[in-house]
Protein backbone atom coordinates (compact mmCIF):
# COMPACT_ATOMS: atom_id res chain seq x y z
CA UNK A 1 0.00 0.00 0.00
CA UNK A 2 2.73 2.29 0.85
CA UNK A 3 3.88 2.42 -2.70
CA UNK A 4 0.94 2.73 -4.08
CA UNK A 5 0.16 6.05 -1.87
CA UNK A 6 3.27 7.66 -2.68
CA UNK A 7 2.54 7.14 -6.20
CA UNK A 8 -0.93 9.20 -6.12
CA UNK A 9 0.94 11.98 -3.74
CA UNK A 10 3.19 12.39 -6.12
CA UNK A 11 0.66 12.60 -8.98
CA UNK A 12 -1.61 15.01 -6.79
CA UNK A 13 1.41 17.45 -6.05
CA UNK A 14 3.08 16.38 -2.92
CA UNK A 15 6.92 17.29 -3.91
CA UNK A 16 6.57 16.14 -7.35
CA UNK A 17 3.86 18.37 -8.59
CA UNK A 18 2.63 16.24 -11.54
CA UNK A 19 -1.17 15.57 -12.04
CA UNK A 20 -0.94 13.05 -15.33
CA UNK A 21 -4.86 12.16 -15.09
CA UNK A 22 -7.69 13.39 -12.90
CA UNK A 23 -7.91 11.75 -9.17
CA UNK A 24 -10.15 11.39 -6.41
CA UNK A 25 -8.81 13.03 -3.41
CA UNK A 26 -10.84 12.06 -0.94
CA UNK A 27 -9.99 8.18 -1.73
CA UNK A 28 -6.57 9.36 -1.53
CA UNK A 29 -6.87 10.71 1.69
CA UNK A 30 -9.19 7.46 2.87
CA UNK A 31 -6.54 5.01 1.36
CA UNK A 32 -3.77 7.39 3.55
CA UNK A 33 -5.23 7.06 6.80
CA UNK A 34 -6.14 2.90 5.95
CA UNK A 35 -2.66 2.37 5.32
CA UNK A 36 -1.51 4.36 9.22
CA UNK A 37 1.87 5.77 7.89
CA UNK A 38 2.68 8.71 9.49
CA UNK A 39 4.72 9.72 6.73
CA UNK A 40 2.35 9.65 4.61
CA UNK A 41 -0.24 10.94 7.04
CA UNK A 42 1.57 14.36 7.02
CA UNK A 43 0.92 14.86 3.61
CA UNK A 44 -2.73 15.96 4.15
CA UNK A 45 -2.70 19.09 5.10
CA UNK A 46 -0.84 19.69 2.17
CA UNK A 47 -3.00 17.87 -0.30
CA UNK A 48 -6.31 19.41 0.56
CA UNK A 49 -4.68 22.97 0.11
CA UNK A 50 -3.64 21.93 -3.51
CA UNK A 51 -7.05 21.17 -4.56
CA UNK A 52 -7.65 25.15 -4.29
CA UNK A 53 -4.42 25.82 -6.29
CA UNK A 54 -4.84 23.33 -9.17
CA UNK A 55 -7.45 23.04 -11.13
CA UNK A 56 -6.88 19.62 -12.12
CA UNK A 57 -7.64 18.39 -8.86
CA UNK A 58 -11.17 18.73 -7.42
CA UNK A 59 -12.11 18.03 -3.67
CA UNK A 60 -15.88 17.55 -2.21
CA UNK A 61 -15.92 17.50 2.01
CA UNK A 62 -19.41 16.23 1.87
CA UNK A 63 -18.01 12.92 0.04
CA UNK A 64 -14.78 12.59 2.20
CA UNK A 65 -16.57 12.85 5.41
CA UNK A 66 -19.08 10.53 4.03
CA UNK A 67 -16.43 7.80 3.23
CA UNK A 68 -15.06 8.24 6.34
CA UNK A 69 -18.11 7.57 8.18
CA UNK A 70 -17.85 4.18 5.63
CA UNK A 71 -14.49 3.32 7.16
CA UNK A 72 -14.96 4.61 10.96
CA UNK A 73 -12.27 7.08 10.29
CA UNK A 74 -14.46 9.94 11.18
CA UNK A 75 -12.35 11.55 13.90
CA UNK A 76 -9.07 11.62 11.73
CA UNK A 77 -10.48 12.73 8.90
CA UNK A 78 -12.17 15.68 11.02
CA UNK A 79 -8.63 16.31 12.99
CA UNK A 80 -6.95 16.63 9.77
CA UNK A 81 -8.99 19.02 8.31
CA UNK A 82 -8.75 21.14 11.56
CA UNK A 83 -4.99 20.80 11.28
CA UNK A 84 -5.43 21.91 7.60
CA UNK A 85 -7.26 24.99 9.13
CA UNK A 86 -4.43 25.88 11.27
CA UNK A 87 -1.93 25.47 9.46
CA UNK A 88 -4.05 28.23 7.13
CA UNK A 89 -4.73 30.39 9.58
CA UNK A 90 -0.98 31.04 10.02
CA UNK A 91 -0.05 30.49 6.66
CA UNK A 92 -2.31 31.75 4.30
CA UNK A 93 -5.00 33.88 6.50
CA UNK A 94 -6.98 34.74 3.43
CA UNK A 95 -7.69 31.31 1.79
CA UNK A 96 -11.16 30.25 1.20
CA UNK A 97 -10.58 27.08 2.34
CA UNK A 98 -10.60 28.01 6.25
CA UNK A 99 -14.55 28.96 6.14
CA UNK A 100 -15.50 26.23 4.12
CA UNK A 101 -13.39 23.64 6.23
CA UNK A 102 -14.93 25.20 9.42
CA UNK A 103 -18.24 24.63 8.29
CA UNK A 104 -18.05 20.98 8.77
CA UNK A 105 -16.30 20.77 12.35
CA UNK A 106 -18.57 21.91 15.05
CA UNK A 107 -17.18 23.89 18.04
CA UNK A 108 -16.85 21.45 20.83
CA UNK A 109 -14.85 19.29 18.18
CA UNK A 110 -12.57 21.85 17.17
CA UNK A 111 -11.77 22.36 21.19
CA UNK A 112 -11.04 18.81 21.34
CA UNK A 113 -8.91 18.96 18.38
CA UNK A 114 -6.70 21.94 19.40
CA UNK A 115 -5.98 20.12 23.04
CA UNK A 116 -3.93 17.40 21.09
CA UNK A 117 -2.58 19.62 18.64
CA UNK A 118 -1.34 22.73 20.46
CA UNK A 119 1.07 24.50 18.57
CA UNK A 120 4.91 25.40 20.75
CA UNK A 121 6.06 27.94 17.92
CA UNK A 122 2.61 29.59 17.37
CA UNK A 123 0.38 29.65 20.83
CA UNK A 124 -1.40 32.59 19.52
CA UNK A 125 -3.59 30.24 16.99
CA UNK A 126 -3.87 27.78 20.39
CA UNK A 127 -7.78 27.74 21.40
CA UNK A 128 -8.22 28.59 25.21
CA UNK A 129 -11.33 26.11 25.73
CA UNK A 130 -10.81 22.77 27.35
CA UNK A 131 -12.91 19.71 26.52
CA UNK A 132 -14.71 17.12 29.15
CA UNK A 133 -12.03 14.19 30.29
CA UNK A 134 -14.26 11.34 28.90
CA UNK A 135 -14.24 12.76 25.15
CA UNK A 136 -10.28 13.28 25.68
CA UNK A 137 -9.94 9.38 26.40
CA UNK A 138 -12.21 8.27 23.61
CA UNK A 139 -10.71 10.63 21.42
CA UNK A 140 -6.70 9.78 22.03
CA UNK A 141 -7.45 6.29 21.43
CA UNK A 142 -9.44 6.66 18.57
CA UNK A 143 -6.58 9.26 16.62
CA UNK A 144 -3.31 7.46 18.17
CA UNK A 145 -1.57 6.79 15.05
CA UNK A 146 -2.14 10.19 13.59
CA UNK A 147 -1.02 12.01 17.02
CA UNK A 148 2.28 13.50 15.48
CA UNK A 149 2.75 17.37 17.45
CA UNK A 150 1.20 20.12 14.87
CA UNK A 151 4.50 21.63 14.76
CA UNK A 152 5.36 18.62 12.72
CA UNK A 153 2.80 18.67 10.17
CA UNK A 154 3.16 22.56 10.17
CA UNK A 155 6.68 22.65 9.11
CA UNK A 156 6.02 19.64 6.64
CA UNK A 157 3.48 22.11 4.77
CA UNK A 158 5.48 24.82 4.25
CA UNK A 159 8.85 22.78 3.15
CA UNK A 160 6.02 21.31 0.35
CA UNK A 161 4.84 24.86 0.28
CA UNK A 162 8.30 26.16 -0.96
CA UNK A 163 9.12 23.28 -3.38
CA UNK A 164 5.77 24.04 -4.90
CA UNK A 165 6.18 27.45 -5.34
CA UNK A 166 9.62 27.04 -6.58
CA UNK A 167 8.49 24.62 -9.43
CA UNK A 168 5.62 26.66 -10.33
CA UNK A 169 8.43 29.15 -10.72
CA UNK A 170 10.22 26.91 -12.99
CA UNK A 171 7.53 26.28 -15.46
CA UNK A 172 6.81 29.98 -15.78
CA UNK A 173 10.42 30.33 -17.02
CA UNK A 174 10.13 26.83 -18.90
CA UNK A 175 6.68 28.29 -20.55
CA UNK A 176 8.99 31.63 -21.81
CA UNK A 177 12.02 29.58 -23.16
CA UNK A 178 9.26 27.64 -24.81
CA UNK A 179 7.68 30.58 -26.40
CA UNK A 180 10.63 32.27 -26.89
CA UNK A 181 11.78 28.97 -29.09
CA UNK A 182 8.34 28.75 -31.23
CA UNK A 183 9.18 32.72 -31.63
CA UNK A 184 12.97 31.88 -32.83
CA UNK A 185 11.67 28.86 -35.12
CA UNK A 186 8.93 30.93 -36.99
CA UNK A 187 11.07 33.75 -37.67
CA UNK A 188 13.95 31.12 -39.35
CA UNK A 189 10.73 29.90 -41.16
CA UNK A 190 10.57 32.81 -42.84
CA UNK A 191 13.91 34.16 -43.49
CA UNK A 192 15.58 31.07 -44.50
CA UNK A 193 15.55 28.23 -46.68
CA UNK A 194 15.07 24.76 -45.07
CA UNK A 195 18.75 23.78 -46.06
CA UNK A 196 19.95 27.14 -44.41
CA UNK A 197 17.86 26.67 -41.34
CA UNK A 198 19.62 23.41 -41.05
CA UNK A 199 22.98 24.17 -41.10
CA UNK A 200 21.65 26.68 -38.16
CA UNK A 201 20.57 24.53 -36.36
CA UNK A 202 23.47 22.19 -36.61
CA UNK A 203 25.64 25.37 -35.37
CA UNK A 204 23.66 26.20 -32.28
CA UNK A 205 23.61 22.21 -31.34
CA UNK A 206 27.79 22.34 -32.16
CA UNK A 207 27.48 19.50 -34.44
CA UNK A 208 30.22 20.26 -37.28
CA UNK A 209 29.85 20.72 -40.77
CA UNK A 210 30.28 19.31 -44.13
CA UNK A 211 32.84 21.54 -46.43
CA UNK A 212 30.04 22.22 -48.87
CA UNK A 213 28.23 23.36 -45.51
CA UNK A 214 31.19 25.21 -44.40
CA UNK A 215 31.51 27.32 -46.96
CA UNK A 216 27.73 27.67 -47.56
CA UNK A 217 27.56 29.13 -44.05
CA UNK A 218 30.64 31.94 -44.80
CA UNK A 219 29.35 32.90 -47.90
CA UNK A 220 25.43 33.53 -48.20
CA UNK A 221 24.01 32.22 -44.81
CA UNK A 222 26.53 34.43 -42.19
CA UNK A 223 25.85 37.62 -44.21
CA UNK A 224 21.86 37.06 -44.04
CA UNK A 225 22.25 36.53 -40.16
CA UNK A 226 24.13 39.81 -39.95
CA UNK A 227 22.10 41.53 -42.07
CA UNK A 228 19.11 40.54 -39.51
CA UNK A 229 20.63 41.65 -36.83
CA UNK A 230 21.22 44.98 -38.37
CA UNK A 231 17.55 45.16 -39.37
CA UNK A 232 16.26 44.28 -35.92
CA UNK A 233 15.82 47.86 -34.42
CA UNK A 234 14.80 49.25 -36.93
CA UNK A 235 12.41 46.77 -38.11
CA UNK A 236 10.96 47.07 -34.37
CA UNK A 237 10.13 50.42 -35.13
CA UNK A 238 8.64 50.18 -38.57
CA UNK A 239 6.06 47.29 -36.42
CA UNK A 240 5.63 49.81 -33.63
CA UNK A 241 4.53 52.59 -36.09
CA UNK A 242 0.81 53.34 -36.42
CA UNK A 243 -0.35 52.57 -40.15
CA UNK A 244 -2.95 55.00 -42.15
CA UNK A 245 -4.51 53.77 -45.23
CA UNK A 246 -6.24 55.79 -48.07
Amino acid sequence: MAKEIAGLLEQIGYAYFKVEEPINIEEVIIKILLGKEQRFIKAIPFVIYLTAKNKSLSFDVESLLKKAKEKKLNYEVKTLLYLTIKILCILDKDNMLITSLQKKLTQQEQTLFNMYFPSKEYPQFNLKRVSSSKKKTVYSETIAYINLSFDEYLYDFIAQKKLYEAHQQLSLAEKMNKEKEYDLQYALHILFKPKQKEIIQKIIDGIPLTKVEYDYYFKTIKKRLRAVKLFADFADVVIQKKISKE
